[in-house]
């Protein structure tokens, strides 16, 4: 349990800061996806890094039972 914590407090406020963000310049979304999107290198590095991190969280956080810690192992 003291795993699912952790992991949910990281990821957690992370989520929200990105969502803040997001709304504050939901103008200029549609700028950065096209930058991105002629970055091919970009998109690798940002695709492994990703992979890497959501494996990390489902072998540390490797939890199927029936309650809200499950939610971690999904999403991570």
């Amino acid at each position: 349990m003291a795993n699912s914590k952790t992991i949910a407090g990281l990821i957690g406020p992370s989520l929200i800061a990105l969502a803040a963000t997001l709304l504050i310049n939901l103008g200029s979304m549609s700028a950065l996806v096209e930058a991105v999107s002629h970055d091919p290198a970009l998109v690798l590095v940002s695709g492994v890094l990703s992979f890497v991190a959501g494996l990390a969280v489902v072998r540390v956080h490797n939890h199927w039972a029936a309650d809200w810690a499950v939610l971690v192992t999904i999403f991570g």
